[in-house]
């Protein structure tokens, strides 16, 4: 297994392999993050789950936006140009919880809070490889 990872890091390149490294990390800070300010907004300021869900998820976006930029892939460019196509890779994700979301509480009766969760978990899984090329290979790709 060390031999397959050693080969498909020599495949992917050293830079990437970094980035993808940082991105994973700041992934796992945001869905603490995420997951606490969702919490926040439902039980702290009483929001109905779908308002804390999008006010949580703008709050996060702009978490993830700020760490990407500045650690995992340095960028110099225009703010305005990498946060409108920022949130449209995060903008798929954003709209299957919006679907998942309501269907976990109000079809299978679960509670806002572990629903959530249950969510956040399925879709870092999912979306962990999408949300990377996009930012990498979009958002904050160099132009020469």
């Amino acid at each position: 297994m060390k031999r397959i990872i050693q080969k498909i890091i020599g495949k992917i390149g050293k830079k990437t392999s970094k980035q993808f490294l940082k991105f994973s990390i700041i992934g796992v800070l945001n869905f603490i993050v995420g997951y606490f300010i969702y919490l926040l907004f439902l039980y702290g300021l009483n929001l109905h789950y779908f308002w804390a869900l999008i006010f949580g998820h703008i709050i996060t976006v702009f978490h993830s936006y700020f760490w990407n930029r500045f650690w995992s892939f340095q960028s110099k460019d225009k703010y305005l140009k990498e946060i409108l196509s920022f949130f449209t890779v995060y903008t798929f994700g954003f709209l299957l919880n919006l679907i998942i979301l309501p269907l976990l509480v109000e079809i299978f009766e679960l509670k806002p809070g572990p629903a959530q969760l249950i969510f956040l978990v399925f879709i870092t899984l999912v979306n962990i490889f999408f949300n990377f090329l996009g930012l990498k290979f979009w958002t904050f790709r160099k132009v020469k």
